[in-house]
């Protein structure tokens, strides 16, 4: 049984066009379950970078913030499993808008090899958070990236034409960038408040 270790690797190299390919042609004995360790590992990256950034995030802020690292730590955890439950509900809603405009990839095959991919797009973007600044930048050439391999995923397993490929990709970058502008209007709302609260 593979471990953890040849699991991050897997993902890791899932995200090279050419390895996913031949992973899309050769592996298709994948399941609902194993997919779901594939997540599993991806969100235990984004959580290993979340307890590295919230001493960072604070020591560059400023160290007079008044919030405790536990509580942090809970909030964090909190947001992770939502997110990690929006994401499996996004991958199946993904499925049935592939059988929609005639796709033929069964669902295990669909969320096995879409659970690697976003797992190793997790796992990637966690720790290019890490870095001050650029960090956010890379991550959204990572999700501009991610819709390329998307494409190749709902092309080659549900044999869908270029066109509906594409449109398919198109939906999950759709979402990300709204949920992205949705991230930076409610930071500048925080920074408004913490702002105020500290010069009061």
């Amino acid at each position: 049984m593979a471990g953890p270790v040849s699991d991050y690797r897997r993902m890791l190299n899932s995200l090279r066009p050419g390895y996913l390919i031949k992973q899309l042609e050769t592996d298709k004995r994948g399941t609902f379950a194993v997919g779901l360790r594939f997540l599993a590992l991806g969100f235990f990256a984004l959580l290993i970078a979340s307890l590295i950034q919230i001493p960072l995030s604070t020591y560059l802020i400023g160290t007079g913030m008044q919030y405790s690292y536990s509580m942090n730590q809970l909030v964090g955890l909190a947001a992770l499993l939502i997110l990690m439950v929006v994401i499996i509900i996004f991958i199946s809603a993904m499925f049935l808008f592939a059988r929609l405009l005639g796709g033929v990839g069964s669902f295990s095959s669909h969320f096995y090899h879409l659970s690697i991919l976003t797992g190793g797009m997790l796992t990637v973007v966690a720790f290019l958070n890490l870095l001050p600044f650029i960090g956010l930048f890379l991550s959204l050439g990572a999700v501009f990236y991610s819709v390329y391999l998307s494409f190749l995923v709902y092309s080659r397993l549900h044999k869908l034409s270029r066109f509906r490929a594409i449109l398919l990709s198109i939906i999950p970058l759709s979402a990300a960038l709204l949920l992205f502008i949705l991230a930076v209007i409610l930071l500048f709302a925080l920074l408004a408040v913490l702002t105020g609260a500290y010069s009061g």
